[in-house]
């Protein structure tokens, strides 16, 4: 028979589950009538019911066990035992954003945030998500196939819209796909919306699926070609550069990890992979030297960017506040539109890179917390993902997704997606631990 401690943990385990079920059917997929005039408010509320109802149910499943007394209180020295460095520095990052949002000017936006809803309560229910998966949830590969089947549907859709075609009725009467930057201000595919918030979507997605077709054993790992091959022509057609070049580096750095081999072969094509990288981008800077920065990187990322760090020292410590800078009066972008024959204006409301972002917003130290974070995860993906499928796979895709964040925007559109697997990474990473743990103790009692 299962005990209570083991009936209250599979329902933790249960619960994780269908929360992943739900983030990649229901909150990936939902639209209301306006289609992609008001997608950003139809996620909005299922976000907050969705995610935060999840973290809220976990916690308060944990503090039943303490009441009933099938979980012992746990002290501030058993606590730092258990944890792991990236679920530490993800709590510190937590923190340092509660005291940015306290010390801001702008104390009353902070909290919800401004115009990207990037506020203390998004944040906060990121870091919620992420602890609860990394406590309670499993990694199983039936997820997999989730996902897979998510993806697929999820480029049918894009694959008609791609060919003109208006099947749910997202754009405008008489508007499609090919009509961006024309009849409306930028690009929008599928049901995430804007192509950059897309490529986030299948930067992570694709990673995991390619991650597991290279290191699942079932004959059934084939059937990954059907969504990836989708997705990559998807991905190939509205050519978002930060998810090309997060997935092309993130996968290549990540196949000495994926692929079974034994450690020295493991090191020797990490050091190959690694190598190929820096060549690659050193020919990429080269290539900008002699032919010039691409257009699209040149008359908008950099100019936020070097925008963007001008103001930081004004706030380098604990940042200006998250979600603040549609109030630190940035000179928007202009750029003459031939093709148009107009001016276009972009107002600056982020940072157009995660990592720059957090500095402005939560300062330096909330900075370090989050690569931190991401450090501690990936490290532990090295130690165990010869051992664990599931941290392999994994691993790939947090590692795709904090490359291409160098070139992009957070957001509840597609952050849950990276906070699930980030915990499910650092689960599978800690009961990896613990299973081997357990073995060596067996063979020392046998012994």
């Amino acid at each position: 028979m299962r005990s209570d401690a083991g009936r209250q943990g599979l329902l933790h385990e249960r619960l994780t589950d269908v929360f992943l079920v739900l983030l990649l059917t229901v909150y990936l997929f939902v639209f209301n009538s306006d289609g992609y005039l008001s997608l950003t408010q139809a996620k909005r509320p299922l976000f907050y019911v969705l995610c935060g109802g999840y973290a809220v149910l976990c916690l308060l499943l944990y503090f039943e066990q303490l009441v009933v007394g099938e979980r012992k209180p746990t002290g501030l020295r058993q606590l730092a035992s258990s944890t792991t460095w990236t679920q530490r520095l993800v709590l510190l990052y937590w923190l340092l954003t509660v005291l940015s949002a306290l010390l801001s000017d702008a104390r009353s936006v902070t909290w919800f945030g401004g115009t990207r809803d990037e506020g203390v309560l998004t944040i906060s229910i990121y870091c919620a998500v992420f602890l609860a998966a990394s406590i309670f949830g499993r990694a199983k590969p039936w997820h997999l196939y989730v996902l897979g089947g998510a993806v697929l549907l999820q480029s049918l859709l894009c694959a008609v819209q791609l060919q003109g075609g208006n099947p749910l009725g997202l754009y405008p009467d008489g508007v499609n796909y090919f009509d961006a930057n024309a009849a409306y201000s930028g690009a929008y595919l599928g049901t995430v919306g804007n192509v950059d918030f897309l490529g986030t979507f299948y930067c992570l997605a694709a990673a995991l699926l390619l991650a597991a077709l290279l290191r699942m054993d079932s004959r059934r790992r084939w059937l990954m070609l059907l969504p990836l091959a989708a997705a990559g022509y998807v991905i190939f057609r509205m050519r978002v550069w930060s998810c090309i070049v997060g997935l092309t580096v993130g996968m290549l750095l990540a196949l000495p990890l994926v692929l079974r081999l034994s450690d020295g072969a493991r090191r020797k094509l990490a050091l190959a992979t690694f190598g190929c990288a820096v060549l690659a981008g050193a020919a990429a800077v080269v290539f900008a030297v002699c032919r010039g920065v691409p257009r699209s990187l040149e008359s908008g990322r950099l100019y936020i960017w070097r925008e963007v760090l001008e103001r930081v020292p004004q706030h380098i410590w604990f940042g200006a506040g998250p979600d603040t800078m549609s109030l630190a009066n940035i000179p928007p972008f202009e750029r003459y539109d031939a093709a148009l024959g107009q001016t276009r204006v972009a107002h600056i409301d982020a940072a157009h890179n995660e990592y720059l972002n957090v500095l402005y917003h939560q300062g330096i130290f909330a900075l370090l917390a989050e690569l931190g974070a991401i450090a501690a995860s990936l490290l532990s993906w090295w130690k165990h993902s010869r051992r664990c499928p599931a941290a392999a796979i994994l691993g790939a895709g947090v590692l795709c997704y904090a490359i291409q964040a160098f070139f992009n925007i957070s957001m509840f559109l597609t952050a849950p997606f990276f906070w699930l697997a980030l915990g499910l990474l650092d689960g599978s990473c800690r009961g990896n631990h613990i299973q081997k743990g357990r073995k060596q103790h067996e063979r020392k009692d046998l012994g």
